[in-house]
C-alpha cells in the first residue's frame, strides 16, 4: 500500500523525496530477507530510503543474530539508503523496554552488547570493500579472416527463443519469481526509459504467449504463477514460435583485427560524516555530503598552506572553519541545495543566518561571503556589500539599486578576478561580498536581493544552490567561523499551476466569460519571428489570452520558440517525440515517445511541460490508453480542418459558427500552429471573441476553472 500510495504521488508530481522506514521489528518479525524485499521495493521507485526508527525487541530470544542480518541487508543497499537511525540509546531507556521479551536495542546500561561488535564488523566490511581498488586488464581478441566464408544455418525459433532464457519468469533475474518481477515488468511497459530490459530479462519475462514481446498478460501470468493457478512457465507460446517456418541465415564472416584494450578501474570509500575534522595541505581540496541536505568544503591552492574543517553535529549545525596559507588563496564553504523547479524571483522567503568571527594577517585579505547558484541566464551577477581594497572591473557596466536603505552595485562580469574564483563550470552567479575584518553576526534575506536585480531589469533565473563562504587569497591568511547556522526554506511559486506542472506569468482567467481552448499542434516550426508559430502566440497575448501549444519533439526547429510560448503563458505540452501512429506501436514504444518528448521539454524550459498529450492523427486504442495510464490523452470536439487546406476564412467562419450555436463553450478546438492561414485565422477570431464574451486559455485551465479532472489513459474532447 505504501509503494502504491508513493507511486501514485511521483505520477501526480514532484512531491516526494524519499520513504521512511519507520522500523520497530521482533526477532520473530520480519525476516531479514523479509525486510529486504521491502527495501528493494521502495528502492525501485528511484526515492531516497531513510531506516527512520530501528529497534528489535527479543520475543524468541534471537535478536542478536536478527540485528546482525538487518545491518548486513541496510550495507547491501547502502547506495540508496541515507540514514539509519536507532530509536533510543540503551535498553533501560527505551519506550520497549518491557515488550515482546524487551531488550530491543544493541546497548544495555550504555555498555555494548555482544552482537555489537558483529555489526561494527559488517559496517567495516562493506566499508573496506568500498576502500579497494583494482586493475582489472582486459585483452579483447578477434580472428582475421582472409577469405570471407559463408555458412547455412537452419534455425528453430523456439530453440532460439529458450537459449536466450535463463529462468522463466525471473525478470529481475534474481535468481527467483516472485511480485518483484512482476513490478519490474510493469515498470518497464510504463517507463521504459527508466526500467529497461536487458535481452535475457525481456526473454525471461515472455511468459504469456511467449516470443510475441513483453505485455501487461506476461506480469498476469506470473501472478497466476504464485498463485498456483499456473502449474509451469511459460504458460503458452505464441503462434509463430509453435508453427515455425523454416528460417535460413546465411552469414558472411567480416575480416577483422587484433584488439587488446586495458581499463582501469579505482574505487574508493565515500566519506563518513559525524562530526570529524578534515584537513587538507598544498594544492588539496575536500568535499562532503551529509545526510541533512548540506555540504562542506575547503579548498587551497599550491602555493603553500594548510586548513582544516570540523564539521557540527547533534541538533545545531554549528561548523568551524581554519585555513593557513603562506602564500595564495584558500576558500572554505558550506552550502544546501534549493528546490531547482523554483525561480528565484517566486521564493517566498530564503533567510541565511550565521553568526561568525574571523580575521585576517595585515598583509592578507580575508571575508565572509554568501553566494547564489542559478542555471539561468549565463552571465554571472554580484552584490558588492563593501568595496574596501578589491574592485573587479566590470564588463557590462552597472546599475544601482536599493535594498533597506543601503545602496548596492550589481556588475556582470567575466569572472570573478582572482583566479581562485575564476570557476566557470560551477557558473557561480549571485555574489554578497562582506569586506570587514570582523562580522560578529547578521541575517541577509536572499529574496530581497533577488527582487532588487529582477526591479532593476536583470533577467533572474532558477536558483540551484546557496551557500555561505569564507576566503582569503593572494598572501598570508587565516580565517575562523564558529556556530555557523544556515536555514534556507522556500515559499511557494507563483502562477500557471494544476495539470501542467509547470510555472510561468500567465493572464487571468475571467470565469465571467465563456472559456474555449483553441489549441495548436506540431511545433515548433518557427525559425524567425516573423513565422506563424510566432504571430499566434503574439495575438492571443494581445488579447489576454492563453493556448496549448503541442509540440513535437524531433520536429522543434528552434528552443527558442518554446521558451517564448512558456514566457507568455502558453501551455507547453507533448504531442510525442516523432508524431507515429500509436496504435502501430507496442506499449514500451508508445511510453518512450511520450518521455522522450517530455524529456526534451523539460530540458528547454527547466521544469516539468504539461502532462497532456495529443494524440497524432487523433488515433487511440486500448494499448495507447493503457501503456499512457498516467497521461490525459487530448483530442478534439472541434476540427477546423487548417492541416486540410481550409482558407483563412473557412478557419474564422468554423469557430464563429461554433460559438454562435453554443458548441464552443468548454470545446478543445485542433488546429496547427504552422500553417500562414492559421494565424491570420486568429488574428481576426480572437478579438471577435473577446468582443462577444469569450476567453481563449489553455486546456488544464478550461478544465479547473469548470472543476473537472482530465483523468490518465482517457481520451478527452471537452473540458
Amino acid at each position: 500500500d505504501l509503494y502504491n500510495m508513493a507511486k501514485k504521488v511521483m505520477a501526480a508530481g514532484d512531491y516526494i523525496d524519499g520513504i521512511g522506514m519507520q522500523s520497530h521489528l521482533d526477532s520473530r518479525y520480519p525476516s531479514a530477507s523479509e525486510y529486504e524485499t521491502a527495501i528493494k521495493k521502495f528502492e525501485s521507485l528511484g526515492l531516497d530510503v531513510q531506516v527512520t526508527e530501528l529497534d528489535i525487541t527479543n520475543s524468541t530470544g534471537t535478536n542478536s543474530k536478527l540485528y546482525p542480518e538487518i545491518f548486513e541487508v541496510i550495507c547491501k543497499h547502502a547506495k540508496n539508503i541515507s540514514c539509519v537511525t536507532l530509536w533510543g540509546t540503551t535498553d533501560e531507556r527505551s519506550w520497549r523496554y518491557r515488550e515482546n521479551g524487551g531488550s530491543p536495542l544493541p546497548f544495555s546500561n550504555y555498555q555494548p552488547k555482544s552482537f555489537y561488535n558483529d555489526i561494527i564488523k559488517i559496517m567495516d566490511k562493506y566499508a573496506d570493500e568500498m576502500e579497494k581498488t583494482t586493475t582489472t586488464t582486459t585483452t579483447t581478441t578477434t580472428t582475421t579472416t582472409t577469405k570471407p566464408a559463408t555458412t547455412t544455418t537452419t534455425v528453430d525459433p523456439k530453440a532460439a527463443l529458450e537459449a536466450k532464457v535463463s529462468k522463466w519468469g525471473d525478470a529481475n533475474k534474481d535468481g527467483t519469481v516472485d511480485m518483484g518481477d512482476v513490478v519490474l515488468i510493469m515498470q518497464s511497459l510504463a517507463n521504459p526509459n527508466k526500467y529497461a530490459l536487458t535481452d535475457v530479462q525481456a526473454a525471461n519475462a515472455d511468459v504469456n504467449q511467449a516470443g510475441g514481446g513483453v505485455t501487461t498478460n506476461d506480469a498476469l501470468t506470473i501472478q497466476k504463477f504464485l498463485l498456483g493457478l499456473v502449474k509451469s512457465l511459460p504458460e503458452s507460446y505464441a503462434e509463430s514460435i509453435t508453427n515455425p517456418p523454416v528460417v535460413t541465415t546465411t552469414t558472411k564472416k567480416a575480416t577483422t583485427t587484433t584488439t587488446t584494450k586495458v581499463v582501469t578501474t579505482t574505487t574508493t570509500k565515500a566519506p563518513t560524516i559525524s562530526g570529524e575534522k578534515f584537513n587538507v595541505g598544498n594544492g588539496k581540496n575536500q568535499y562532503k555530503g551529509t545526510s541533512d541536505g548540506y555540504s562542506y568544503e575547503i579548498w587551497l591552492d599550491n602555493k603553500g598552506g594548510s586548513g582544516s574543517m570540523t564539521l557540527g553535529s547533534g541538533g545545531t549545525f554549528n561548523t568551524e572553519w581554519s585555513a593557513q596559507v603562506s602564500s595564495g588563496n584558500f576558500l572554505a564553504r558550506r552550502g544546501m541545495d534549493f528546490d531547482r523547479t523554483k525561480k528565484a524571483t517566486d521564493c517566498g522567503k530564503i533567510v541565511m543566518d550565521y553568526a561568525a568571527d574571523y580575521s585576517a594577517s595585515s598583509q592578507g585579505n580575508s571575508r565572509l561571503c554568501v553566494y547564489g547558484w542559478m542555471t539561468d541566464p549565463l552571465v554571472e551577477y554580484y552584490i558588492i556589500e563593501d568595496w574596501v581594497n578589491w574592485r573587479p572591473t566590470a564588463q557590462g557596466g552597472s546599475k544601482t539599486v536599493t535594498i533597506d536603505g543601503a545602496e548596492y552595485e550589481i556588475f556582470t562580469l567575466d569572472h570573478y578576478g582572482p583566479t581562485i574564483l575564476d570557476n566557470q563550470s560551477r557558473n557561480f552567479k549571485q555574489y554578497f561580498s562582506v569586506r570587514k575584518s570582523k562580522r560578529t553576526s547578521g541575517t541577509i534575506t536572499v529574496s530581497d536581493h533577488f527582487k532588487a536585480w529582477a526591479d532593476a531589469g536583470w533577467d533572474i533565473g532558477n536558483l540551484t544552490e546557496v551557500a555561505l563562504n569564507v576566503e582569503g587569497w593572494e598572501s598570508s591568511g587565516k580565517a575562523n567561523v564558529s556556530k555557523l547556522t544556515l536555514d534556507v526554506t522556500g515559499g511557494s511559486s507563483t502562477g500557471q499551476t494544476g495539470q501542467t506542472g509547470q510555472t510561468g506569468t500567465t493572464p487571468t482567467v475571467d470565469k465571467s466569460k465563456k472559456l474555449c481552448a483553441i489549441s495548436f499542434d506540431d511545433g515548433a516550426s518557427a525559425t524567425s519571428t516573423n513565422d506563424p508559430g510566432y504571430r499566434i502566440i503574439n495575438a492571443l497575448a494581445k488579447n489576454n489570452m492563453t493556448a496549448t501549444f503541442f509540440n513535437v519533439g524531433s520536429w522543434i526547429k528552434t528552443n527558442e520558440q518554446i521558451k517564448y510560448e512558456f514566457e507568455k503563458g502558453m501551455e507547453v505540452a507533448n504531442h510525442t517525440q516523432t508524431h507515429p501512429h500509436l496504435g502501430q506501436l507496442g506499449s514500451g514504444q508508445i511510453r518512450s515517445e511520450w518521455e522522450q518528448c517530455n524529456s526534451k521539454l523539460k530540458g528547454i524550459i527547466g521544469t516539468e511541460p504539461s502532462h497532456l498529450m495529443r494524440l497524432p492523427y487523433l488515433e487511440s486504442n486500448g494499448t495507447v490508453q493503457s501503456a499512457l495510464y498516467d497521461i490525459p490523452l487530448i483530442s478534439c470536439a472541434i476540427d477546423t480542418k487548417d492541416w486540410n487546406n481550409a482558407s483563412t476564412n473557412d478557419i474564422v467562419n468554423t469557430i464563429k459558427q461554433a460559438a454562435q450555436n453554443g458548441s464552443l463553450e468548454g470545446a478543445i478546438v485542433l488546429c496547427h500552429e504552422n500553417y500562414q492561414t492559421t494565424a491570420a485565422a486568429m488574428e481576426q477570431v480572437l478579438p471577435w471573441l473577446a468582443q462577444n464574451g469569450y476567453q481563449n486559455v489553455s486546456i488544464s485551465e478550461m478544465a479547473k476553472a469548470h472543476g473537472k479532472t482530465l483523468a490518465g489513459g482517457q481520451v478527452h474532447t471537452r473540458a
